[in-house]
């Protein structure tokens, strides 16, 4: 079999995949792009269900377990499973209409980046669907899959872009859009290199269960900059959440050299006590210590 090309289209490539390398396919897509749903609810949306958000994010898991078993995955009889779809189908009817803001807004690439997201997650259980129904569909889901996400980075590119920009007029968006589908183009064609390689019709056994960890990391070797903003915010909370110290100091006039000594003292006290010293991060308010993290 030839081998396929870039310019032969998503819909084209995918037909040569078997059923359940689409799914695996499908959601790899939903697992990149899934941070931007959440981003969107919880910055825009002040009664968003962070237990939405984990039951999407159970169902592409779970999904992703279905290809890696071929199928005989237990979870996909669960009725979490099924209420984790319905979660999607949910998130799909709710994110529908646009916001009432300004047109190349951060709110408004951010619902497009949002809204595109929860499409390719809806592809990606739709495309298991086909598998288990004798179906060849799964491989347009996994085409629609691959659409939805490169549309869903590019709008999330463009959020990023407007945060720093403010002339709606600057051809840089464009550009941002660009670059964002072009990162995630590249993730998706190198899952799908791949997939084509060891889980194609072409196979023996073209129902055989897909190695997931075969796929490697998410992204290539540069991802987005939503992605990073995204993964900074969460790094922020796990540091917050891990602090359990608080110290309350009134400085007056004292110096900040001598200020970092009584942090370091209260390290060297938490050493002697049995921990591993103690790691600080201020910001304009509050300075916040959590345990260092061992070798």
């Amino acid at each position: 079999m030839e081998n396929p090309k870039r310019s032969d289209g998503w819909e084209k490539n995918l037909k040569l995949l078997s059923g359940w390398a689409c799914v695996a396919f499908a959601a790899r897509c939903a697992q990149r792009v899934l941070p931007l749903y959440a981003d969107y609810e919880k910055t825009f949306n002040p009664r968003y269900s962070n237990t939405r958000i984990q039951q999407i994010q159970n169902a592409i898991a779970i999904t992703l377990e279905a290809a890696e078993t071929g199928g005989a995955s237990t979870s996909l009889k669960n009725e979490e499973f099924s209420s984790s779809i319905a979660a999607i189908i949910d998130a799909r009817n709710f994110i529908r209409p646009k916001p009432d803001t300004e047109s190349a807004s951060i709110q408004f690439y951010g619902h497009a980046a949002a809204h595109q997201a929860i499409q390719v997650a809806h592809a990606a259980v739709e495309a298991i669907k086909c598998v288990f129904s004798n179906s060849d569909k799964y491989s347009a889901h996994a085409a629609a899959a691959a659409t939805f996400s490169q549309s869903a980075s590019g709008a999330g590119e463009q959020a990023e872009n407007r945060r720093k920009v403010s002339n709606t007029a600057d051809k840089s968006f464009l550009t941002a859009a660009q670059i964002g589908d072009a990162l995630m183009r590249d993730a998706m064609w190198q899952d799908y290199e791949i997939l084509f390689r060891f889980f194609s019709k072409s196979q023996p056994d073209k129902n055989v269960r897909v190695e997931v960890a075969k796929l490697g990391m998410l992204w290539g070797k540069a991802m987005p900059h939503w992605l990073g903003r995204i993964q900074s915010i969460q790094e922020e909370d796990q540091f917050e959440s891990n602090s359990t110290l608080e110290v309350f100091l009134e400085p007056g006039s004292a110096s900040k050299e001598t200020i970092q000594r009584v942090f370091e003292a209260i390290s060297k006290l938490h050493i002697a006590s049995g921990g591993r010293g103690l790691e600080f991060r201020a910001d304009d308010e509050f300075v916040f210590a959590r345990e260092r993290v061992g070798a």
